[in-house]
């Protein structure tokens, strides 16, 4: 595993992450973050964390990643 420097998105990321009981979709991130960072910003940080083995992501049944 990666060391992740924790900027001040990535903590955003991480602290809704820890926040809910329940898996996030991107797209529910991407609205919940939009008045802080742009959606590319959100994507960029997942695809950083899910390779740094932090979060895992799968298609959930509506299709939704």
């Amino acid at each position: 595993m990666a060391i992740v420097r924790k900027t001040k998105s990535v903590k955003t990321v991480l602290h809704l992450f820890e926040a809910k009981n329940a898996a996030v979709s991107a797209v529910a991130l991407v609205e919940e973050l939009n008045q802080s960072m742009n959606k590319t910003t959100v994507y960029r940080i997942l695809d950083r964390l899910e390779n740094d083995g932090l979060i895992h992501s799968f298609i959930a049944s509506d299709g939704l990643r």
